[in-house]
């Protein structure tokens, strides 16, 4: 115990959240969207790599990465679509009535903490 939060408590329901989140359709949405926003940022510099291939040269996809990741949409979508998963489950498990057992299978520590 730590705290007054009991550890494997603790870390048995964010293994029980971390598998929902992963598996859940928001995931995959949040995934594709993302990489859409990565998508677009890069898409000005993917337009000159038929010329970096053209002449035999390796394209510097680090810097291709850096671009998308500096972009402005991905830097104002980013943030956003990371908690889209989480955030969905958490709604999902208040709605259907499952938060209420959670909470007292695990106690609130332990839920909040899992979920923080």
């Amino acid at each position: 115990m730590i705290m007054g939060i009991d550890v494997n408590r603790c870390l048995r329901a964010l293994r029980v959240d971390l598998s929902k989140t992963l598996l859940s359709r928001w995931f995959f949405i949040a995934l594709l969207a993302t990489l859409f926003s990565l998508w677009l940022s890069v898409s000005q510099s993917l337009r000159h790599l038929s010329d970096y291939l053209m002449y035999n040269d390796e394209p510097n996809w680090a810097s291709f990465f850096q671009e998308a990741m500096r972009g402005h949409f991905a830097a104002l979508s980013l943030p956003a679509l990371s908690a889209l998963p989480a955030a969905a489950l958490a709604l999902t498990e208040i709605q259907t009535g499952a938060a209420r057992a959670a909470i007292f299978r695990s106690g609130f520590a332990s839920y909040v903490g899992s979920k923080t």
